[in-house]
């Protein structure tokens, strides 16, 4: 699958929901070399789908950043769900 493709299934998904939040869980503490950095962070998003289904997921999403000029981008991404959240 290509990034676009997967990119066309969270824009057909992500804009019918009633509710999508992400909280961070602690801050993120980047290693950096050169131009190059890599970090994980841990999430839980809940949502609210179109039919009303509720729901929380708790993710741990490392990331590997490239610098190009003043600019950091991903260039890198994997998430993980950790276990269900409650509470």
């Amino acid at each position: 699958m290509s990034a676009s493709q997967y990119a066309a299934i969270w824009d057909a998904v992500i804009p019918t929901m009633r509710k999508l939040t992400n909280v961070m869980i602690g801050e993120p503490h980047p290693l950096v070399s050169g131009d190059l950095a890599v970090m994980s962070v841990q999430f839980v998003t809940s949502f609210v789908t179109a039919e009303g289904e509720e729901g929380r997921v708790h993710t741990l999403s490392s990331l590997v950043w490239r610098r190009s000029g003043n600019d950091w981008r991903i260039i890198r991404e994997h998430g993980s769900g950790i276990r269900p959240h409650h509470g």
